[in-house]
C-alpha cells in the first residue's frame, strides 16, 4: 500500500490545529474518532486526514503551529 508523503501546506496545518483545538476545548467530541469530521471540514481523503490527525495527537501539529508564531 502506498502512502501519500506530500507535506501539508502550513496554512492547512494552522487551520486544522485551530479547528481541532476548539473542538477539544468544547469537550463535545471524542478526539480519537474525529477523522471523518476532519475529512469533511477540510475536504481531505481518508489517508491525508488520518496523517493530519496523527500529527495532532502526537504533538507535532502543535509544535509546528507554535513555530509559525515565533
Amino acid at each position: 500500500m502506498s502512502t501519500n508523503t506530500q507535506p501539508f501546506h502550513p496554512l492547512l496545518k494552522m487551520q486544522a490545529y485551530n479547528w481541532l483545538e476548539s473542538l477539544r476545548e468544547s469537550g463535545e467530541v471524542n478526539m480519537f474518532s474525529i477523522r471523518r469530521d476532519l475529512q469533511d471540514e477540510f475536504d481531505l481523503k481518508k489517508e491525508r486526514a488520518t496523517a493530519l490527525l496523527s500529527l495532532y495527537h502526537d504533538g507535532t501539529l502543535e509544535d509546528d503551529y507554535k513555530a509559525m508564531y515565533r
